[in-house]
């Protein structure tokens, strides 16, 4: 494949430019700083490859206009073929042009590229200065990972393959590792052993904790008793300790109560009464104080106002109304004026940029028929719609192709994939044979399941009996402590006797759960012995054998049905080719009666009518916006004549602006108006204010006739003594509330009035009762602790004597045991399978690394060698883990970090030249270099340029650089010049 010519639409700096390349010999392409090489380079491989949106959002021009371009490419077999690339067409996808004029999809670009993708390009067939930094960080892998990669087909997927296989084992088993699979699983195997051993050893626990019981639940009994007894005195210490405050205070306030008296003559809320007065009475003679002092100003300020001419106020009033039509009138002219120059202008623009050889005045005289548009849009669908269906055919071929290969593979991998007869025969009597030991075997499990559900009844039924025997005990115990300390026989009898009642029914119960066989689970392990092959194995097999033949039936009609499908296929192609024959001749049809259509693409044409159509009524719309212009004009004049009149009566400068004329007179205007405006206001004032100073008058009458009554009923002389006299009255009734209130406190802590006139005559010390309640408090915690230390310390010996009852643990932990053992030896087999394929696979590729390599280290020594005037006369690699290593002619051998920084360059160009001649016979690309020659001098160029140019010969070469003086080296028709 060579590259013959770059045309780009927009990508970066470049816009609508071509470049042509040499299609014979070496293209070097030169250009300064900043000219655009790298962005040239970077568009032939968007073109070739694409770019994710957001990497292309890099390129995109900054003035504007479409990203995208096209390359012209020859190639052996299709000629020469365009690749165009566009991200708003075709989902970014490329479309390819042939020289017949067939258009084809990215498919057949990727066909040419035979593979190849952005990254295998990039590091065989193109590199730039920053790659050559790299070159004493690889290795033999990286150089066969390169070679296999694009070497095989599929190449990917067995690049995923190898990583899938060391992650299985990674996942599987590691020497030193805890969470993979295998070493997980030894741990449990481990941790199942030593859970059997232990099991063995709690058996004989079980009558030494028995006894241990017997010993708490006496203890426990004799602690709870003395906790009872201590809780009692407590309870009196704390009822005693919460009446001591409310004690103290009823006594204060009795002795205040006794020093105030009771007898005091004073109305019934008096001071709240007088208060709320007084708060309704102040507020009203301050505000009488107010409004006096407010009619006084507002006589004032009437009498400095002066007199005013009315004729005047009316005759500006009228102008100022005027004036806001003046205004609204003004800006519109302004407002048409600046929009009639900018329509003109913009009118201009748009006949200037339709680029269809129409004139404004052609635009406003021209005539379409009324059906005309629909007409376009209908040969601009028709062409979209054979344009589509023409695309169509060529994908459903291509899709019919590849699914008609796709079947016959299908059909061929399932017939590999069926049952022999004698198998199937085989397989079958198997199943027939297993499926009569599966319906025994069932029967067996179902009894075992009965007999264990039997057993844990009696189990839970046993745990029952006994917590309720020890309930019952308890109770019995307390019944009879409590007829010794009520000195109640009865109750100690009757407690003794349900105690009696309870064990014989208990026993009774335990007499009556039926037995259990223990003989069947041992018929049942006798029973299941393994078998070599599972059922369910013979009955996947057989499964497997009937889908795949009713897979094969399917194929084969799917088979018939796409042929019947790719008939019709190409009779629609006939169809329309006949269809897109009559549509070319209406196209022409359209062109003979409006020229100007043939500088307009069909797809724009529906368009084109309206754009024509806008433009003529925009030029209407114009003209008779210059008569609305005219009109306001006049209108602006006659206002501005009467401004001038008025200015004349009020003595306003003639020599002002209009402007200045308006401003003064609409000043006198609001004086005017203000003198007038105040005089009203101050007289509608002093009327209101007059009739709230009546209005308030008559409301202070009442609360000075109250207040006068309240001090009169009180027997004082001012408010101050009425006052005072009533705090007293207002104490006595917070007294007697409060000892009502300390009194129901009382109360409510000893529930007997007796007892409370009783305590109301005694005296309580705080401090005493508060040291002897610590006292009790302190052993009562003590009493609880044991008694919670006692009932824990028995609650896990019963638990421990249940579980010891109920365990079934052995046999548990023996079968888990077993399991454990068998899941390991089954991921063991499983991780040797994946261990065998992945070393299988690295073999695999080591082989196919190892019959390339030679030759690349080959071609590598040639270039190498040419490059450094034979200074280095060999390049190898000693191991896979080293880096390249050259030799000179005297034997000395360098690693490529020893090199100097421009051999060091050149060992890297030579390599990745050798890689591209290897691969150029499988994947002939273009060769192209981006300024990696920076640090050779005059003669190092000269031999690298030599060297291209013998390589040209066979595969193109591009070379982007600024260096100037290569150009007197090379001859001027390979030079293009940016």
């Amino acid at each position: 494949m060579k590259l013959i010519e770059v045309r780009i639409y927009g990508f970066g700096k470049w816009v609508n430019e071509t470049i042509p390349f040499s299609n014979e010999g070496l293209s070097y392409v030169y250009g300064k700083n900043e000219a655009g090489k790298s962005t040239l380079h970077q568009f032939i491989l968007y073109i070739l490859f694409s770019l994710p949106p957001r990497k292309l959002q890099v390129f995109k021009p900054q003035k504007g206009g479409a990203v995208g371009g096209s390359l012209v490419i020859e190639t052996l077999d299709s000629g020469r073929v365009t690749i165009e690339r566009q991200p708003d067409k075709y989902d970014g996808e490329a479309r390819c042009f042939l020289e017949n004029g067939e258009e084809k999809q990215e498919s057949f670009l990727k066909e040419i590229l035979n593979g190849i993708d952005r990254s295998t390009y990039e590091a065989i067939f193109s590199f730039g200065l920053h790659d050559i930094q790299h070159v004493q960080q690889l290795h033999s892998d990286d150089i066969g990972d390169i070679l296999f990669g694009i070497g095989m087909t599929g190449s990917r997927e067995i690049y995923d393959v190898e990583k899938k296989l060391e992650k299985e084992l990674d996942q599987r088993f590691k020497k030193q590792g805890k969470n993979p699979q295998l070493n997980q699983q030894l741990v449990s195997v481990k941790e199942k052993e030593e859970l059997y051993q232990a099991s063995k050893q709690e058996e004989e626990q079980y009558a030494y904790l028995k006894h241990q019981e017997d010993e708490l639940q006496n203890k426990l009994a004799s602690l709870q008793n003395s906790y009872k007894d201590v809780e009692a005195s407590i309870d009196r210490l704390e009822r005693k300790q919460q009446a001591v405050q409310p004690l103290l205070a009823y006594q204060e306030l009795r002795e205040e109560e006794k020093d105030i008296g009771e007898h005091l003559t004073f109305p019934e809320n008096g001071v709240e009464r007088y208060y709320h007065l007084k708060d309704q009475y102040l507020p009203l003679k301050s505000e009488l104080e107010i409004i006096e002092q407010n009619e006084r100003t507002y006589r004032d300020k009437q009498n400095e106002l002066d007199e005013v001419d009315v004729r005047i106020l009316e005759s500006l009033k009228e102008l100022e109304q005027e004036k806001q039509r003046f205004d609204v009138k003004k800006e519109q002219r302004d407002q048409i004026n600046q929009e009639l120059e900018q329509r003109k202008k913009k009118l201009q623009e748009e006949v200037d940029s339709l680029g269809i050889e129409l004139t404004m005045d052609e635009i406003a005289t021209i005539h379409f028929p009324f059906y005309i548009e629909e007409h376009w849009q209908m040969l601009s669908k028709q062409q979209r719609d054979i344009d589509s269906e023409d695309e169509q055919y060529q994908q459903q071929k291509q899709v019919n192709k590849e699914r008609e290969h796709q079947l016959i593979s299908e059909k061929e991998t399932l017939e590999q994939s069926l049952l022999s007869e004698q198998e199937y025969n085989d397989y079958q009597e198997e199943v027939d044979r297993q499926y009569q030991k599966e319906i025994q075997q069932q029967v067996d499990n179902q009894h075992k399941q009965q007999q264990d559900s039997l057993k844990d009844y009696r189990r839970r039924a046993m745990t029952l009996t006994n917590k309720l025997l020890v309930g019952v005990f308890a109770f019995a115990v307390i019944g009879i402590s409590m007829s010794f300390l009520l000195n109640n026989w009865w109750l100690g009898g009757g407690t003794v006797g349900l105690f009696g009642i309870v064990v014989m029914a208990v026993t009774i119960i335990r007499k009556s759960l039926p037995g259990v066989d223990t003989s069947i689970g041992e018929e049942i392990v006798d029973r299941n012995e393994p078998s070599t092959t599972s059922l369910t194995w013979y009955k996947e097999q057989l499964a497997t054998h009937d889908r795949i033949k009713t897979e094969l039936d399917q194929v084969f009609n799917q088979l018939q049905q796409l042929q019947g499908e790719m008939m019709k296929l190409d009779e629609r192609f006939a169809s329309l080719d006949r269809q897109r024959q009559r549509f070319y001749q209406q196209v022409d049809e359209q062109m003979e009666l409006h020229p100007f259509l043939r500088h307009v693409d069909l797809d724009y044409w529906p368009k084109a009518y309206q754009k024509v159509i806008s433009l003529k009524e925009a030029i209407e719309h114009v003209r008779q916006q210059e008569q609305d212009v005219q009109q306001l004009n006049t209108y602006i004049s006659s206002y501005e004549q009467q401004v001038e009149t008025l200015a004349n009566q009020v003595d306003v400068d003639k020599n002002v602006s209009i402007e200045e004329q308006e401003n003064r007179l609409f000043q006198h205007k609001a004086f005017i108006q203000k003198q007038l405006e105040l005089k009203e206001t101050y007289s509608e004032w002093l009327v209101t204010i007059e009739q709230q100073k009546q209005d308030v008058q008559e409301k202070i009458k009442p609360f000075e006739e109250e207040i006068r009554k309240l001090l009169r009923f009180a027997n004082a002389e001012d408010e101050e003594v009425y006052i005072h006299k009533g705090n007293k009255v207002k104490r006595l009734h917070d007294i007697k509330n409060q000892k009502k209130q300390y009194y129901e406190q009382l109360y409510s802590i000893y529930l007997n009035n007796d007892m409370v006139e009783s305590l109301l005559s005694s005296c309580l010390d705080a401090s005493s009762i508060q040291q002897e309640r610590k006292e009790m408090a302190n052993h009562k915690q003590e009493l609880s602790e044991q008694i919670d230390s006692t009932r824990q310390h028995l609650s896990d010996i019963v638990s421990r004597l249940r579980t010891l009852e109920g365990d079934e643990s052995i046999s548990k932990y023996r079968h888990e045991l077993e399991f454990e053992k068998s899941l390991l030896k089954e991921q063991a087999m499983e991780w040797a399978v994946y261990k065998v394929a992945y070393s299988m696979l690295r073999n695999t590729k080591s082989k196919f690394q190892q019959e390339r390599m030679p030759m690349v280290l080959e071609y590598c020594k040639q270039f190498f060698s040419i490059l450094t005037n034979n200074t280095y006369v060999h390049v190898f690699v000693p191991s896979s883990e080293e880096g390249l290593v050259v030799q000179t002619q005297s034997g000395d051998r360098y690693t490529a970090n020893q090199l100097s920084q421009g051999t060091k360059e050149q060992l890297y160009v030579a390599l990745r030249l050798s890689l591209s001649q290897v691969m150029s016979d499988q994947h002939g690309m273009p060769f192209i270099i981006d300024d990696a020659f920076v640090n050779f001098d005059e003669d190092r160029t000269k031999e690298f340029l030599s060297l291209l140019t013998n390589i040209s010969h066979t595969q193109q070469v591009i070379v982007l650089s600024c260096r100037q003086y290569i150009q007197d080296i090379l001859n001027k028709q390979q030079i293009i010049f940016l």
